[in-house]
C-alpha cells in the first residue's frame, strides 16, 4: 500500500507528540499516553506491511541511516566538548542497540528511544516468517514470539534491539489483520467509548508496559495499549475532518522517524537547557519545556526533511539528465 491514508499520518503525529509528552512531564496523564504510544506505532506499520521473500536493502537503510546518523550526532558532540570518554560510550553503545543501558555482564549505554529503529528491523523479519505459515498460525507466532522476548530480555539483552523487536510482533500482527480484514469500519463512537473505559480501566488496575526494555507485565497491560491505540485511530478520523488540526498533525506525522531522531538527541544532550534559561530566566515550568520542545524538534525535523526533499530532488534531475 503505497498510497498514504491521512488519518493513519495524523494517528501517527498525536503518538509522536505523546512520545514528546511523556519524556516532559511524570505525571498520571503521561502515564496514560505511556501505555499506547509505542504499540500504536508498531500497529500503524503492520496495518502498511507487504509480506516480502526477504527484506529488500533500500527499506533496512531507511531505518538503519538515520539511526546511524544520530549516533555519529552523539559522538561528534562529545567529541566537540571534548568529553571523549563519553565519545567511547555512544560509539560502544550505538554498536550494541539497547535502548536501556545496563551493567550486567558489562556495561552499556542506552540508545534512547532510536532503538525503535533496530527493533522495527527486527519486527519486519519475524512478520515475514509468521505470514509464510498458515494463517490460523499466524496469531499463535506473535504471541509466541512476543512471550519468548519479555521472557529471555530479563534474561540477557541482546544487541540490536532483537527481543524489542520479538516483544513488538503481537503489535505489528495485528496492525496487519487491520488492514486484511477491513477491522477499522467497525470502529465508531460507540465502539472507541468502550474501548476508551477498557484502556483506562487496563491502566489503573493493571499499570502499564514499556516496549523498550519488554517489560509487559500482564496480559491487561496489552488490552489496554489495543484499546488505547483504537481509541487514537479512531481520533484521528475525527480530525481528519477539522481542517487547521488535521493539516498540522498529518505534516507532524509524516515525519515521526526524523522528529523521534531530533528529539533523542536534544533529550540526551540536554541542549534544550540552554534555550529554556535564555528565553525564561530560570522561571520557566513543565509547559514551557513541553512547548520549546514541540518547537525545537519539529523545527529542526523539519529543516532535515527539506534538506533531504532537495538533495532527492538535484539527484533526480540529474539522473534525467
Amino acid at each position: 500500500m503505497k498510497t498514504r491514508i491521512k488519518y493513519m499520518d495524523i494517528a501517527k503525529g498525536i503518538g509522536i507528540i505523546c512520545v514528546l509528552l511523556g519524556h516532559t512531564y511524570a505525571n498520571e496523564v503521561c502515564m496514560l499516553v505511556n501505555t499506547f504510544h509505542m504499540p500504536l506505532f508498531f500497529i500503524i506499520s503492520g496495518f502498511f506491511f507487504v509480506p516480502k521473500e526477504k527484506m529488500e536493502i533500500k527499506n533496512c537503510l531507511k531505518l538503519l541511516i538515520p539511526y546511524c546518523i544520530t549516533i555519529a550526532a552523539f559522538v561528534l558532540f562529545s567529541l566537540l566538548k571534548r568529553e571523549y570518554g563519553n565519545a567511547t560510550l555512544w560509539i560502544r553503545g550505538g554498536a550494541y542497540g539497547s535502548g536501556y543501558e545496563y551493567e550486567t555482564p558489562f556495561f552499556i549505554k542506552g540508545v534512547g528511544g532510536i532503538w525503535f529503529l533496530l527493533a522495527m528491523l527486527w519486527v519486519k523479519s519475524i512478520a515475514n516468517k509468521i505470514f509464510k505459515f498458515d494463517e490460523k498460525y499466524w496469531m499463535l507466532l506473535a504471541i509466541l514470539t512476543t512471550y519468548v522476548g519479555v521472557k529471555t530480555y530479563h534474561c540477557f539483552v541482546f544487541p540490536w534491539s532483537v527481543q524489542c523487536g520479538m516483544t513488538a510482533s503481537l503489535f505489528f500482527v495485528l496492525g496487519y489483520y487491520l488492514r486484511k480484514d477491513d477491522l477499522l469500519k467497525h470502529l465508531n463512537f460507540l465502539v472507541s467509548v468502550i474501548f476508551f473505559i477498557i484502556w483506562f480501566y487496563c491502566y489503573k488496575y493493571y499499570g502499564t508496559l514499556t516496549m523498550a526494555n519488554c517489560n509487559i507485565p500482564n496480559i491487561m497491560t496489552v488490552i489496554g495499549a489495543l484499546c488505547g491505540s483504537a481509541v487514537i485511530l479512531y481520533v484521528s478520523k475525527i480530525f481528519e475532518r477539522v481542517f487547521w488540526v488535521n493539516n498540522v498533525l498529518e505534516y507532524i506525522g509524516k515525519m515521526t522517524l526524523i522528529i523521534l531522531c531530533v528529539h533523542i538527541f536534544e533529550l540526551h544532550t540536554n541542549i534544550l537547557a540552554d534555550i529554556q534559561n535564555l528565553l525564561y530566566k530560570k522561571t520557566y515550568n513543565l509547559f514551557h519545556i513541553f512547548f520549546l520542545r514541540c518547537i525545537f524538534d519539529i523545527g529542526v525535523a523539519s529543516i532535515i526533511k527539506k534538506l533531504i526533499t532537495l538533495v532527492e530532488g538535484k539527484q533526480l534531475n540529474g539522473n534525467h539528465t
